[in-house]
């Protein structure tokens, strides 16, 4: 099962746990945050190093923001960096970060693309 860390604002999350949670969940990587208003979103990650490269970054650019960070184990659909999680959706005409840990098995028939992505689809067309 895949692994959602957040944290609150102005508080890092430790390397060694964003490792830890990498050992076990290999499949992807992502993280979002909150930068002049608008939720950032950087997923796609396959190195550890090169995520927690980017994550001290922007961590150190945005530290009163909230950060959620997010390591997958592929249980449903294939290991690629569309179905890394965070995903974004608009409500009441914001954006709002969502990602997942678990299974949502009405959507899990689909072999390529993973039940939360198919999950988000659904919560942008409202």
């Amino acid at each position: 099962m895949c692994l959602a860390i957040t944290a609150e604002p102005s508080v890092r999350i430790p390397d060694e746990h964003i490792l830890n949670a990498w050992d076990d969940n290999p499949d992807g990587a992502g993280y979002a945050f909150v930068q002049n208003g608008e939720v950032i979103v950087r997923k796609g990650y396959f190195e550890a190093e090169q995520l927690l490269l980017n994550y001290a970054l922007d961590f150190a650019e945005n530290p009163a923001s909230r950060f959620m960070v997010h390591l997958r184990w592929a249980s449903v659909g294939v290991v690629n960096e569309e179905n890394c999680h965070p995903f974004v959706f608009k409500h009441e005409g914001k954006d709002v970060a969502m990602m997942h840990n678990g299974t949502i098995h009405p959507l899990k028939d689909d072999k390529e693309v993973s039940d939360t992505l198919r999950f988000n689809k659904h919560l942008e067309s409202f």
